[in-house]
């Protein structure tokens, strides 16, 4: 919504938090999530994947499953928001999801 006159530049009158702050505000929560889950199913495929190469793969294939369920979203979202945050044509905030 554009105004114009003494009301443009005026913060009382801002209607959402992108025209308080003068643009695109980064979803800092879906970001957090993001690398949260990157990082945990890393982990889990590490320890999963070791735990196979031990001869024990009943045991450590259902890490490698849950490891890459939790990975492959988060690294999704996390090559969005890397975009997004270098300003690539394409990318913007408005792909991650509103939490």
């Amino acid at each position: 919504m554009r105004r114009s006159g003494a009301m443009s530049n005026d913060i009382r009158f801002a209607q959402t938090a992108g025209e308080v702050l003068g643009g695109d505000r980064t979803p800092g929560q879906a970001v957090t999530l993001a690398v949260a889950l990157v990082t945990i199913g890393a982990v889990m495929l590490g320890v999963g994947l070791d735990i196979v190469l031990e001869n024990r793969a009943g045991h450590g294939i259902a890490l490698v499953v849950l490891g890459g369920t939790v990975f492959l979203p988060g690294a999704y979202y996390c090559y969005i928001a890397w975009n997004a945050y270098k300003k690539r044509k394409g990318f913007d905030w408005s792909l991650m999801q509103e939490m």
